[in-house]
């Protein structure tokens, strides 16, 4: 079946690829890396040159069917470059104090992650590094945690370097999709979106449970949740995963409250990893059975 990059409108694309080297806000950020919002600063500085594009035509919206070779070029440079870094960086913060490696893992990631930026396609490599940080940040913001204690700093390295090596399994699927790309297959190589939010999933939920500040396991596992099911969403064949989907988004409206306590949070912990495996014994009925694991305390495949 014919598959359909989309697209912004015509003046959009015009944006993106005038707006190179120009950060963007909310554009593959060290945050989520998944929305794309222009501050009024930059919108006020592409209006500017606007007069000079082609009238926008309505009628060819949304009929735009793949990247540019520029914008291909600079997704795959950045692909290329960011595996090098990456290997680099896990070998040098091998030699230095835990402080210093969570200092430079995250400067690091943070750099490579917004020298993805301007790009017209997420890469699950991106969305992998983004996930790993957002659970250190989750710690840190967390005022009933001590990062002081002794195990948290240790535990946070570990989540940083375990998340880089997670994000090379994705590597060659992101490569593939970038090269069905830039070969003008009517059949792309979709990114398997749904597949790696379930095995993201059970991958985050592992590293949480090894946490020690409670509060913080409870934010980092509902978002994890929610982030499974936009996973889901984002997949060609969500259809297949409305289940999850309409049990993960109930869920949501019913817990939205933060715990004040650490034994509310332990309950509210409890609470979504029950609601984990539900989802995922719904999903078992799917073709995403065989990257489900049968505990989470398991081995992640």
């Amino acid at each position: 079946m014919k598959k359909f990059i989309r697209k912004n409108r015509f003046t959009s694309l015009l944006v993106a690829t005038m707006l190179a080297g120009v950060s963007l806000a909310g554009s593959a950020s060290a945050d989520d890396g998944t929305q794309t919002q222009l501050t009024p600063e930059q919108m006020s500085k592409v209006q500017a040159d606007l007069p000079k594009a082609p009238v926008y035509d309505p009628t060819k919206e949304g009929l735009d069917t793949a990247l540019t070779p520029s914008q291909h070029d600079q997704v795959r440079d950045w692909m290329g470059s960011t595996k090098v870094r990456l290997n680099s960086l896990l070998q040098t913060v091998e030699m230095e104090p835990l402080a210093q490696a969570k200092k430079d893992l995250m400067e690091q990631i943070t750099d490579i992650v917004n020298k993805s930026d301007p790009k017209a396609t997420e890469t699950m490599m991106r969305y992998t590094l983004n996930r790993g940080m957002d659970i250190v940040k989750q710690i840190d913001a967390d005022h009933l945690t001590d990062v002081t204690r002794p195990g948290v700093l240790d535990q946070e390295v570990r989540i940083l370097k375990r998340s880089i090596l997670f994000s090379f399994d994705y590597y060659q699927n992101d490569l593939q999709y970038l090269n069905s790309i830039d070969s003008g297959l009517d059949d792309l190589i979709s990114p398997p979106r749904a597949q790696f939010g379930v095995r993201c999933a059970q991958f985050m939920m592992k590293l949480n449970r090894s946490l020690v500040a409670s509060r913080a396991q409870y934010k980092i596992a509902f978002d994890t949740l929610g982030r499974l099911s936009v996973d889901l969403f984002n997949d060609d064949r969500k259809s297949d995963y409305g289940d999850a989907m309409d049990k993960i988004y109930t869920f949501q409206k019913a817990h939205k409250d933060l715990p004040s306590t650490s034994p509310q949070a332990i309950k509210g912990l409890r609470e979504i990893e029950e609601e984990m495996q539900l989802v995922l014994q719904s999903l078992r009925l799917t073709r995403l059975a065989s990257v489900i694991v049968s505990d989470l305390d398991g081995s992640v495949q």
